[in-house]
């Protein structure tokens, strides 16, 4: 087994307010193709979502190496709000259990 730690994905967002937008002014959270209309598309706001999903080289990053490492666990951390989020796996039924 492996295990692989990102402490950052947004090396430009340095406080609080600003981890959540690189230099191009997009909220990364909101730029993965998953749900990337929930964020909007006017550049002033807060939840900018960008041009395109996976419009930017930080989510383009993350999601090649998600590909190429197929992880089973992700662990993702917001200091801003103090919350963790994580994806697993579904458990197992009783009948794929045996």
């Amino acid at each position: 087994k492996k295990m692989g730690m990102a402490l950052s994905a947004n090396a430009g967002g340095t406080t609080c307010s600003s981890m959540r937008k690189n230099a191009n002014d997009v909220d990364l959270n909101r730029n993965f193709d998953i749900d990337w209309n929930s964020g909007t598309s006017y550049k002033d706001e807060q939840d900018y979502r960008g041009v395109a999903p996976n419009s930017e080289p930080e989510v383009k990053l993350v999601t090649k190496v998600a590909a190429q490492t197929k992880p089973t666990l992700y662990i993702d951390v917001h200091s801003g709000d103090e919350t963790v989020g994580s994806s697993t796996p579904p458990a197992p039924t009783p009948s794929a259990m045996g």
